[in-house]
């Protein structure tokens, strides 16, 4: 029966990257304890124990990555947590041996007596908020038990429950009404805060369902935390098998280097020190990098360390060769044939290249455990474990990469698997390695873009010689690949290394052949002295030189046009600047062609910036000369007035001289490829200069810089420049804006300062009228309103007598008042222009939660104050609408701009509209119940009241009841008065406004009473005398009614606009529609009886037209044909046309 190397030897089975949330059943066995371990194991069981105190504390393991921490804690995990018979193998099979009886005897004993609940968190749990932080741990111990099938409920999650409905009624009301089942149980919110309140838990499981269903999750608060975690750890001893909670914590290193790093540290401190209470047995275990405490100054750090037990993992000291042997697990079992197969071939190969063997060993600290390290790794050749070595070391993690290159890699099993290999010996060459690194290679263009791209250039014409080519040439850019890293004589390129590569297998008799081919064909040229090193290009030389001339004298002769190049630096900085609150922007600058063209751009960026943006000049420099010349420019210019506003922001860490030079290399590369039409060529060198530009602004970031801003400089660690934005920046240049206010930037959400619109914070702020009314509804994103309000302004929402006057809120509401205070009261404003000014330093405004509250505060005392165009006053409803659509003019919305048109009402409009409203009940119009301006009056009596009465309001004026009051003068005024302002003629007039003023606060106790038309309708009969009292048409009283039908269908207006002398021109016109209009044929020449003549009666509508037509005609009548007219009327002899003409 055939055999394979798998017959002989297995690889044990690990991941390359331990995960302790998505371990898979028993992969934590796959760990090997060494010493660091047990030391670390024995000292977590005595804490455990508690039988010392000052030992009981929870833990903290750090370790750089790659040294198998978080397997290692997932190993302890098991080991506390699992039931006793899961870990008994494990146990016996690790700790099996004399030596390691004492920590085996105290784990078991320990077992016997405790057993804790794991709950494990990973990375940063999406923790944007200090709040956050009690709700991961909440809903990630809420998960395990969940996941454990244990329903724990405690009293904390019933009162947490019945504080959150109180204070969002709204949310609870619309979840009853959604959830059927919960709505069965408790109807309404009254009923679940009263069952919950007896500590109903089947209710609870209701609740916890319905928010469930709706995507809503109840926060617990953080005082509560700490109180909260130890009754659900006492449940757990009075329920369950549990005697305490294990909370592990993996990555914590990414919580500790987020800007809320320390001050969650501070949160997390009460339940870690509550856990070193004897009568607590539950534990946190924090597993981080070593750079977790950095942000921490010294005395923090010591105190943090001091907290826990503070133990360090690190990689166990033995050689990378002892971790790969220890990843084959040989076959025990002599009896099997491919057991002596394998050791004959192991002893066989030892033999016959000794030499390369010792090469590789000797300079091990322990040479004869280093070659029996790599003897057990056959049939690893030994170049191949050496190359391996150094790929480890060079993605720093040992453990890791040649776990991933022996274990979990495809081809090398297939190759173990392989009976034809086994047969003939083969060994696992350097071109597996090169298969297995070359997507790392890739993706790590500036250390390795020069052999891949060597790779994808030459590969087909490599591969079609055959496949011993294809090897050899694989192992040649491997050996350039580590030599640029390392300085060792085993990995040059040289011809001997390139041989000893293959010593043993069959390529060893072509090589000779082999490398002649690979220099002659210029696919990688030897040198004199036997090196095969890969050259930058295979361009022409002097044409990359003269580019390379040209783009330093250029495109590149200043250091910001690096940086520029493409958007390689500007998305890192913009990613790092997420975390600021305020909007910035930002641009880099270097030295220039002078100081003044490079303080001129400076200037235009800031001009260019939103006026609401924090500005940052960040300033780069190519070498310690320019670096200082920066530093002294900025420290000049943060002293002049055009750059108070702009904060200058030199880095120390400059490029280095040879990747400055190998930039300028793979540009030039790029330019000539691009000229001679090598697009592949183009984009990796493209890509390659793209990624040293990156890895450069990586080391800016982790490096220092110094702030220069209104006269001040000041070194940070540009690893804290968001905290320093937040903190120090932004409140300097804005320092009216609200993080000026200190306790907005310690405790108000992220949410609050992003760039949106915000009409709910608005809203709220101006529909309530009390501090508490409004900060007990400014939740979430708003949150930060009750910060503003909590020490400025009294219960009454009025500022407190010791308000601070550099307050916020004070100095925008001062401003607000301030500018309304000086506007022309006569004329519109408009909202967006009058109050820009909020968008510049020192305020800084812009559309956001925190913006929207501000504004809307100070714009509160002139809700129905303002009015809009159509003199109808702005609401607390309308006021909203105005600062929404205000800033939205500030982002730019132009077309908005009218919309915010507002204007104030003069004394006497504001009176004269009231005294309006009232004398003529104008709000009880049907159609007009919101008459509260003057302009609504004007609408209110001409559309409204006027129909509604049926007559024009100048009719009062004839009234019988007027007629005997001693005011009947001025109320006669007062009506012209009112009539010539609803008509809108008399509202630019001051004086005529002054005037009926007076006459309504004199006369309105005479002149309502005329308006009541319940008993007597005195307009009707103020019209009625009107119409009587025309001289011409003589109107009897038996013909009113029929002359009343005529004017009411003949005048062309409505019944508010009917002037005196329309209806009076209307009355003439009925009298003459009764006259019957007679037309005489004309006699026949022939016919000698003139008055015999024939009478036509013309239809009203017909002589109505001929009226109006005859009163045109009558304007452009010469006297004599005037006179012909008046000539052919008398012979008419028509009794009251003569009577006209004798008047």
């Amino acid at each position: 029966m055939a055999k394979r190397y798998s017959d002989a030897i297995r690889i044990r089975e690990t991941k390359s990257a331990y995960n302790i949330q998505t371990e898979e059943s028993n992969e934590w066995k796959n760990f090997i304890p060494n010493e660091q371990f047990n030391e670390i194991l024995h000292k977590i069981i005595g804490s455990v124990s508690n039988k010392v105190v000052d030992e009981h504390r929870s833990f903290w393991l750090e370790g750089t990555y790659g040294t198998g921490k978080s397997h290692a804690a997932a190993v302890i995990k098991h080991l506390l947590c699992d039931p006793v018979e899961d870990i008994d193998d494990y146990i016996k099979d690790e700790y099996g041996a004399e030596k390691y009886a004492i920590i085996k005897e105290s784990l078991y004993s320990l077992r016997e007596k405790k057993r804790l609940f794991p709950v494990t968190m990973y990375g940063h749990c999406s923790i944007a908020h200090k709040d956050d932080l009690s709700l991961q741990i909440q809903s990630h111990i809420c998960q395990a038990l969940d996941n454990a099938g244990l329903d724990i409920t405690v009293k904390t999650d019933f009162d947490n429950y019945i504080s959150n409905i109180e204070k969002n009624p709204i949310i609870w009301d619309t979840l009853i009404e959604n959830d059927l089942e919960l709505q069965s149980y408790a109807p309404d919110r009254k009923k679940l805060i009263k069952d919950l309140s007896t500590g109903d838990s089947a209710l609870l499981t209701l609740v916890k369902n319905a928010l469930r269903k709706s995507g809503l999750h109840v926060r617990l608060e953080q005082e509560n935390l700490c109180k909260w975690f130890f009754e659900v750890q006492n449940e757990l001893v009075a329920k369950t098998e549990y005697n305490g909670i294990l909370l592990m914590w993996d990555e914590f290193t990414d919580v500790m280097l987020s800007d809320l790093g320390p001050s969650l540290l501070v949160d997390l401190q009460e339940l870690a020190d509550a856990t070193m209470n004897t009568s607590n047995n539950s534990y946190f275990f924090l597993i981080t990098h070593p750079s977790a405490l950095d942000n921490l100054k010294a005395e923090e750090r010591t105190k943090t360390t001091g907290r826990y037990h503070y133990m360090h993992y690190n990689m166990e000291p033995v050689s990378a060769f002892k971790i790969m042997s220890r990843k084959f697990v040989h076959e025990q079992d002599s009896s099997n044939p491919a057991y002596a197969l394998y050791h004959q071939m192991t002893d066989k190969y030892f033999a016959q290249m000794r030499d390369v063997y010792e090469k590789y060993a000797e300079t091990s600290n322990n040479p004869m455990e280093t070659l029996n390290d790599l003897k057990s790794l056959f049939p690893v050749h030994p170049a191949t474990a050496n190359l391996a070595t150094y790929y480890a070391r060079e993605v720093g993690s040992s453990s890791r990469s040649v776990f991933e290159f022996l274990g979990d890699n495809k081809a090398i099993k297939e190759f173990l698997d392989n009976e034809d290999y086994f047969a003939k010996g083969h060994m696992i060459t350097s071109d597996y390695l090169w298969d297995f690194v070359l997507d790392e290679f890739n993706k790590k263009t500036v250390k390795y873009g020069v052999v891949t791209e060597r790779f994808n250039s030459y590969k087909l014409h490599v591969g079609n010689k055959g496949a011993s080519y294809l090897a050899v040439f694989k192992s040649i850019l491997l050996l350039n690949a580590f030599n640029n890293l390392a300085a060792n004589v085993t990995v040059t390129p040289s011809e001997e290394n390139i041989r000893n590569m293959y010593v043993g297998t069959p390529i060893d008799t072509e090589m000779d052949e082999i490398l002649n081919w690979i220099n002659t064909e210029g696919v990688v040229q030897r040198s004199p002295q036997g090196i095969y090193e890969i050259r930058f290009s295979a361009l022409d030389t002097k044409e990359i030189e003269d580019i390379k001339v040209n783009l330093l004298n250029s495109e590149y002769k200043f250091t910001a046009q690096l940086l520029k190049f493409s958007d390689t630096a500007r998305k890192e900085f913009e990613k790092k600047l997420k975390m600021v609150n305020r909007p910035c922007s930002f641009d880099f600058f270097s030295e220039d062609s002078n100081e003044y063209t490079l303080l001129n751009k400076i200037e235009n960026g800031r001009k260019d910036a939103e006026t609401y943006e924090t500005f940052l000049a960040l300033m780069m420099a190519r070498n310690n000369a320019e670096l200082t010349t920066l530093k002294d420019i900025a420290s000049k210019a943060m002293n002049d007035e055009r750059f108070k506003n702009v904060a200058f922001l030199v880095f120390d860490t400059v490029i280095e001289p040879m990747e400055f030079d190998r930039f300028i290399e793979y540009q030039a590369n790029a330019v000539c490829s691009n000229k001679h039409g090598y697009a592949e060529q183009t984009k990796s060198h493209t890509d390659n200069a793209k990624a040293i530009i990156l890895d450069w602004i990586k080391d800016i970031n982790s490096g220092t810089c110094t702030v220069y801003l209104q006269g001040d400089s000041t070194a940070i660690s540009a690893r804290t420049l968001p905290n320093v934005i937040n903190s120090v920046i932004s409140p300097r240049i804005f320092f009216s804006g609200p993080e000026s206010l200190e306790i907005l930037r310690l405790k108000a959400p992220s949410t609050c300062w992003v760039k949106q619109f915000s009409n709910k914070t608005a809203d709220t702020v101006l529909s309530f009228n009390t501090k508490d009314e409004i900060m007990t509804r400014c939740t979430g994103p708003a949150k930060h309103i009750p910060l503003l309000l909590q020490d400025s302004v009294d219960d009454n929402l009025q500022f407190k007598s010791d308000v601070n006057p550099k307050h916020p809120l004070y100095v925008v509401s001062k401003f607000v008042k301030s500018r309304i205070d000086h506007t022309d009261k006569q004329n519109v404003f408009n909202f967006a222009e009058k109050f820009r000014e909020l968008t510049l330093p020192p305020y800084g405004l812009f559309k956001s939660h925190a913006g929207y509250g501000m504004l809307a505060f100070a714009l509160r005392p002139y809700v129905d104050k303002v009015f809009d165009t159509t003199g109808k006053p702005i609401n607390a409803q309308r006021m909203q609408e105005l600062i929404d659509d205000t800033f939205k003019i500030w982002d730019g919305a132009s077309s908005n701009i009218h919309k915010v048109d507002v204007k104030f009402e003069t004394k006497e409009e504001g009176s004269i509209a009231k005294g309006l409203i009232s004398i003529f009940q104008l709000g009880k119009l049907k159609d007009y119940k919101d008459v509260t301006s003057l302009t609504d009056a004007r609408w209110a009596l001409r559309n409204g009241f006027c129909p509604q009465v049926g007559y024009p309001l100048w009719a009062i004026k004839y009234c019988d009841k007027l007629q005997n009051l001693s005011c009947k003068d001025k109320i006669c005024r007062l009506t012209d008065n009112i009539i010539t302002i609803y008509t809108e003629v008399g509202a630019k007039n001051p004086a005529l406004m002054v005037e009926t003023d007076g006459l309504i606060t004199e006369v309105r106790f005479e002149f309502t009473p005329l308006l009541n038309c319940e008993e007597t309708n005195n307009f009707e009969n103020g019209f009625r005398n009107y119409l009587k009292n025309d001289p011409n048409v003589n109107l009897q009283d038996a013909d009113y009614e029929e002359a009343l039908n005529y004017i009411r269908q003949h005048m062309e207006a409505g019944v508010g606009l009917w002037t005196e002398s329309s209806v009076i021109e209307q009355l003439k016109n009925w009298k003459l529609s009764l006259i019957p209009v007679v037309t005489q044929n004309q006699p026949s020449p022939h016919d000698n009886n003139n008055n015999n003549h024939e009478v036509n009666v013309v239809d009203s509508q017909s002589l109505t037209s001929k009226h109006t037509k005859a009163k045109e005609r009558i304007k452009s009548l010469t006297m004599d044909e005037a006179r012909e007219i008046l000539d052919d009327l008398c012979d008419l002899r028509i009794d009251s046309v003569l009577n006209i003409i004798l008047k």
